[in-house]
This record gives structure tokens, C-alpha cells and sequence, in this order.
């Protein structure tokens, strides 16, 4: 049963980043550009002339959660629908309310 003395409260406010670094750590540790390292080269490296670097859309599952923040169930920010891509770097901050 959901107490209803709870709707209104507010968590304090959560702040992640990541930097180029990490995104390109986290592709690399998914696999990325095994299989065909030409034509990924956009998630693995940041400075290949012409090909800016990319970040793979999973990322933002480990990007934007972590400890005592874990994603409600059903939530996948791989599936970001009309979303922009993240950028290789950034901040986030995230408050959750009742």
C-alpha cells in the first residue's frame, strides 16, 4: 500500500559526469570496434580527422545511475526515442519527486 504522507517529497539533488575518457573506456569494454574497428571508429577514438567521436546510446544507463540511484524498473535510456545522443562529456543533475 503506497503512504500517501510521502507525495510531494524531493531528494536531494544528484549531480553525475563523465568525461571523452569514459565514454570511450565504457564502448571499448562493450566491444566496440572489434568486429569492425574502420567503421567504428567514431565510438573509440577521439581524434580520427574527420569522424568526430560518437557515443554509444547505452552508455547513458551507466552514465546517469549509480550508487543508491538505480534505474526504476522499465527505464532503459538506450531506448531515448527522439533524444538527442549524449555528448562524449558532460553533467547531469537529477531530482526525484513524489
Amino acid at each position: 500500500m503506497f503512504d500517501k504522507s510521502l507525495v510531494g517529497r524531493r531528494s536531494e539533488t544528484i549531480t553525475r559526469s563523465w568525461s571523452s575518457k569514459d565514454a570511450l573506456l565504457y564502448a571499448l569494454a562493450v566491444g566496440a570496434g572489434q568486429d569492425r574497428p574502420l567503421e567504428e571508429l567514431e565510438f573509440t577514438t577521439e581524434n580520427t580527422e574527420g569522424r568526430p567521436q560518437k557515443v554509444l546510446p547505452t552508455f547513458a544507463n551507466v552514465a546517469l545511475s549509480g550508487d543508491g540511484v538505480p534505474l526504476p524498473d522499465g527505464v532503459d535510456f538506450s531506448k531515448n526515442g527522439g533524444f538527442n545522443p549524449a555528448p562524449a562529456s558532460g553533467r547531469h543533475s537529477h531530482v526525484s519527486e513524489l
